[in-house]
């Protein structure tokens, strides 16, 4: 599944990835409810998303590669703990051998029960905890004024080489 919501041809702003679980059979796949909601403030600011479904879809260096521009802000992965979180490394490891300075933010469930553990991985810098619909955008709107993150709530980000949770 490719959701490009941003029907101008425009590159994205933001990426979201939904990674395989290695349970996903079929009719099992729904829809990635969770990055609908949290594309859905996003598209009303005015933001270009594109979500890549890796259920439905084979995700590689080649297709993020196809998506990264000047304009590209973030990329966000959502994750439950359990299998889900390798193919998700797998995906962050891919983000960053084609984006290394673009922010990778993890949300979803497990991020959010263990946003310190989640932190320390190197293919994550900023965790979102909670609900994240309003919480990406506050990101994005920090990241694209060059604010510091220490004034949206709801996060874990890294200082240099120190975690800070607002």
């Amino acid at each position: 599944m490719l959701i490009r919501t941003n029907g101008n041809g425009q590159k994205p702003h933001v990426i979201l990835l939904w990674p395989k679980s290695g349970l996903d059979l079929g009719s099992t796949v729904s829809p990635p409810h969770a990055l609908l909601t949290v594309a859905a403030p996003l598209l009303k600011a005015g933001y270009a998303v594109t979500l890549l479904d890796q259920r439905t879809r084979r995700i590689t260096e080649e297709t993020l590669q196809a998506l990264v521009s000047s304009d590209l802000m973030a990329v966000g992965i959502s994750s439950m703990t359990g299998t889900q979180i390798y193919f998700a490394l797998g995906l962050a490891k891919m983000v960053r051998a084609v984006a290394p300075h673009v922010p990778i933010i993890w949300g979803g469930c497990h991020a959010s029960v263990t946003p310190e553990q989640t932190l320390s991985h190197p293919l994550v810098d900023i965790v979102a905890v909670g609900e994240g619909d309003y919480t990406l955008l506050d990101i994005l709107e920090a990241l694209g004024a060059h604010r510091s993150l220490c004034h949206v709530p709801g996060i874990m980000y890294k200082d240099g080489s120190t975690p800070v949770k607002t």
